[in-house]
């Protein structure tokens, strides 16, 4: 015996409504284009730190205007996917910068400024450019840091510290870029400060 037309036409209308459905729900699973941040420190060989003094790494301020988009406006412009990135990258240079002093053998430590003790040193800044464009031969990754250090509220140290690396724009490839761009910038910054720690404790002895 045959389906009534009724039901045949019934069954024909919610397949045709839940195909569409269906169809988005796929887009949905679809991955976001999000990097995940990492980094990892210098080897140090026989890491001598010329103070014992701590430190205390507070936390840098992400400074930037879009917090998630890290491609530049001129690249956007020409159409070029982005990556994205839904991390604080404050806290990413901030852990990044305490990882770069310890493999040195600095007394390092993740603190609020108010919470340094007399005698000890602060360092810390802001975030002002991670991103990354399309150049002439390739895209360029770019990070710059504005730095302070301090010793009982003087300033001993305040530069802004740039570094750009050639790199890919995909997701493993955005991360390992940006890392080594940090990396260069922050041992730019470790060079400047350690022969003002070198000072600093001669006045102090």
């Amino acid at each position: 015996m045959g389906m009534p037309i009724k039901t045949c036409v019934r069954l024909l209308v919610i397949g045709a409504l839940c195909v569409p459905f269906s169809l988005v729900m796929t887009a949905c699973q679809i991955p976001t284009p999000y990097a995940r941040m990492t980094y990892t420190p210098v080897q140090v060989k026989d890491a001598r730190a010329v103070t014992a003094t701590p430190i205390n790494v507070t936390r840098f301020f992400d400074m930037r205007g879009e917090k998630t988009g890290l491609m530049t406006p001129e690249s956007r412009k020409r159409k070029v996917a982005g990556i994205l990135c839904n991390e604080d990258l404050g806290n990413w240079v901030t852990n990044a910068t305490l990882k770069e002093l310890q493999a040195r053998g600095y007394s390092a430590k993740a603190a609020n400024a108010v919470d340094a003790q007399s005698g000890e040193y602060v360092i810390g800044g802001s975030v002002h450019m991670v991103e990354y464009e399309r150049g002439g031969r390739g895209f360029y990754f770019k990070v710059l840091l504005d730095v302070n250090l301090t010793r009982d509220s003087v300033v001993i140290l305040h530069r802004q510290y740039f570094n750009s690396v050639k790199g890919k724009p995909t997701l493993p490839g955005t991360p390992k870029s940006f890392e080594k761009g940090l990396r260069k910038a922050l041992g730019d910054m470790i060079a400047d400060v350690e022969p003002l720690l070198t000072r600093y404790e001669g006045k102090q002895t």
